[in-house]
């Protein structure tokens, strides 16, 4: 959890002052970002203050990114909505960009 923490305060604060993760030799593991992506879609989405959800939603895309570079996508095409869709390796399945 504490590693979650981090990656979410180093993102928050994007500061080049502030080594990143793979500076420092912590690189998140792919079930950390993923967490770190849970927690930040849940206040995101969860959240009536503006400044949590603003701030939640835009580290839920820049994590998004990470997630994707790693070989991840969000959804299948053969999902019914939204509500099932879930982040998973990358297949022929996997929604693209443009095609879910």
């Amino acid at each position: 959890m504490r590693v979650v923490a981090l990656v979410l305060s180093v993102l928050a604060l994007g500061c080049a002052s502030v080594p990143s993760a793979a500076q420092v030799g912590n690189v998140p593991t792919d079930e950390q970002l993923l967490a770190a992506w849970d927690s930040a879609n849940s206040k995101c989405r969860g959240s009536s203050d503006p400044k949590v959800y603003e701030r939640a939603c835009e580290q839920r895309e820049d994590l998004s990114a990470k997630l994707a570079k790693r070989g991840f996508c969000y959804g299948k095409k053969t999902d019914k909505g939204g509500y099932e869709a879930n982040w998973h390796r990358c297949t022929p399945e996997s929604c693209g960009i443009v095609d879910c």
